[in-house]
Parts: structure tokens; C-alpha cells; sequence
């Protein structure tokens, strides 16, 4: 309703619709979806699982480490913000295949510095947490590596989304919920540390299928 109010005076609302960028829309639109709402229930399984298996202190546990995974949020905006839709507007394939990598490559080595940053200054990121979560530094580690992971993933979900190279998204379903029924036959989710490898290895199937979209994207974007 508010981006319809701001549109009024620069477009004209009663002219007809095409029906061929109609058809791509709902094309997008049902492509994404079954991913969009499979993203809004993974996501709580970690918390899930322990309130199952553990206790109420490994649930307060995950969620104090999990802030931690706001710094993220910075360089989660710029990318909205900034990044997205310059990709968005580039249709060179070389190019893309350029600022694509250039962007995967920015996020890992910033990634790389906090998974560094864990594993050489756990008791400084612990202390902003508190004295009871100090024996944490193990899982602090764990839980920077899987921020890390699923930050990659959901990068290269959003530009494969902002080109529509999304066709054959919902195989992360399967791919996903078959390979969470085989981890749970190896870790021992009732600790803490179990559960941060199973969201870690969790993300494996999104990152292969999304590279999959990617170069599939990519050629089709070459032959054009």
C-alpha cells in the first residue's frame, strides 16, 4: 500500500498489464516460494533439537552465541543495499562471472577473519557474552564457521535470485531434510557442539545446488 502511494504520481496504475512480464513474474514467484518458506522453519531446527534432545541452558547457550553472529548483519546490509542491485543491472556474462566470484571471494575473507578472530580471541569474544558462557570457546568457533557457511549459502542465494536463476531451487529441500536424516544417525545432537556441526553440514546441499544455479545461469546468459 506504501510503495503503491509513492508510485501514484510516477506511474499510471490503470494501464494495462503485459502478459508476458506477467507470466515471467508468477514464474519467479512460484519458483521461490517453496524455498522462501522452507528458509522460515530450517532455521529454528538447531533451537529445536536441543529443546528436544539438551536442556534449557544449551538453548540459552546457542542463543548467546548466535548474537554474536550479528556482525555479520554490517556487510548483510551493504549487499542489500548496494551490491545486489548493481549485479542485478550488469548482464555482461564475463562480467557477471567476475563481480559474482568478487562478491563470494568478499565474503569469505571476511568471513576467514572471524573465524580467525574465534579460534585466536575466544575469551575477548566470550567476555561481550558474559562469564558463564567463558568455557564456550570450542563452540564459539563452531558457531562462527556455520555463520559463516550459512551467510555464503544465502549469499549466493540472493544473486542467483536477483537474475531469477532460481529454477530448480526447490531441490534444497530434499537435498537438505535427506541429508539433516543422515547427520542425525551420526552426531550426537543432545550437545551443543553436535548441533553446531549439524547446521554446519546442513548448509552443503544449498551450497552445491546454488553453484549448480549459478553456472547454469551463466551459460544460459552466454548463449543469449
Amino acid at each position: 500500500m506504501i510503495l503503491r502511494r509513492w508510485a501514484r504520481d510516477g506511474i499510471d496504475l490503470r494501464a494495462p498489464v503485459d502478459d508476458e512480464d506477467r507470466r515471467t513474474l508468477l514464474r519467479i514467484a512460484r519458483n521461490q516460494a517453496p524455498s522462501a518458506i522452507f528458509y522460515c522453519l530450517q532455521g529454528q531446527i538447531s533451537v529445536w533439537l536441543i529443546s528436544v534432545f539438551g536442556n534449557a541452558q544449551r538453548v540459552a547457550e546457542i542463543g548467546a552465541l548466535g548474537r554474536l553472529g550479528i556482525i555479520f548483519s554490517v556487510i548483510g546490509s551493504v549487499m542489500t543495499s548496494i551490491v545486489l542491485p548493481r549485479f542485478t543491472k550488469c548482464h555482461s556474462p564475463r562480467l557477471l562471472r567476475r563481480r559474482y566470484l568478487q562478491i563470494i571471494f568478499a565474503f569469505a575473507i571476511f568471513g576467514l577473519c572471524l573465524i580467525l578472530g574465534a579460534a585466536w580471541l575466544p575469551n575477548t569474544l566470550l567476555w561481550i557474552l558474559g562469564a558463564k558462557y567463558a568455557l564456550l570457546q570450542r563452540e564459539l568457533l563452531l558457531m562462527m564457521i556455520l555463520t559463516v557457511v550459512s551467510s555464503i549459502a544465502h549469499t549466493m542465494w540472493s544473486l542467483n535470485a536477483s537474475k531469477a536463476w532460481i529454477e530448480y531451487s526447490w531441490l534444497n529441500i530434499p537435498g537438505t531434510l535427506l541429508t539433516q536424516a543422515f547427520l542425525l544417525t551420526l552426531l550426537n545432537v543432545s550437545t551443543l557442539q553436535g548441533v553446531l556441526w549439524f547446521g554446519i553440514f546442513t548448509n552443503v546441499p544449498g551450497l552445491i545446488l546454488n553453484a549448480a544455479l549459478t553456472i547454469r545461469g551463466l551459460r544460459a546468459v552466454r548463449q543469449l
